[in-house]
């Protein structure tokens, strides 16, 4: 897998973020599907 780096003038970056969610009643909420869901909105 390829690095893509961002750049200016003066510097070259490369940004990852890790989310987190946190929901007091996951198990309830992020079913199979939306679980599913997220990660396709998520991946790059």
């Amino acid at each position: 897998m390829m690095t893509q780096l961002d750049g200016n003038n003066h510097s070259v970056f490369s940004l990852h973020y890790h989310l987190v969610i946190t929901v007091k009643y996951r198990r309830e909420v992020i079913t199979d599907i939306i679980s599913e869901y997220l990660k396709h909105i998520f991946c790059y």
